[in-house]
């Protein structure tokens, strides 16, 4: 046995520490005396802080997660940033310290291109507009919403889309 890479241990005072496995969520409160023997290696109560030697803790998450979106999944799900540009000016957003650009119509096609080859492996298309204000590159959004609809239609696929605006 050996302990897994997803523990942090935490020393609280002289009398207690806690240790988290972060794989798990799992955390325990443990004494000097638990402690003692966590660290020696004396398993016993402290599942899952221990693994089996051969085990591969992190191709096991790689492994679950793949699983996972294969299993779960019928849809696909693209984040479109059209542009950085925004009619807001917040002194909060963070696109003020980036250049302000905006995608350009050889990027829209690859990208159009891009997510088609995708989609046809799923049952769904979901697009997500964000950005520094995507409605300022509204022209564009429409007439790559309108391929990417078509798209889908013609090939059975249910499309959605959703944007992230500060409605101006």
């Amino acid at each position: 046995m050996k302990k897994s890479i997803y523990n942090i241990v935490q020393k609280i005072n002289d009398r207690y520490t806690i240790i988290y496995n972060s794989l798990h969520g799992i955390v325990k409160l443990l004494t000097q005396d638990q402690l003692g023997k966590y660290e020696a290696g004396e398993y016993l109560g402290f599942s899952p802080f221990y693994v089996m030697d051969g085990v591969n803790e992190m191709q096991c998450v790689l492994d679950k997660r793949e699983a996972y979106i294969k299993a779960q999944k019928d849809y696909i799900r693209f984040t479109i940033f059209p542009t950085l540009k925004c009619n807001a000016n917040c002194v909060f957003c963070y696109e003020n310290i980036y250049n302000r650009e905006t995608m350009s119509k050889d990027v829209w096609e690859q990208a159009i291109k891009f997510i088609q080859l995708e989609a046809v492996k799923y049952k769904k298309l979901r697009i997500y507009w964000f950005g520094g204000e995507p409605m300022v590159t509204y022209p564009t959004i429409l007439k790559v919403s309108q391929q990417l609809y078509e798209f889908c239609m013609q090939h059975g696929i249910s499309y959605k889309a959703s944007m992230a605006t500060n409605l101006s």
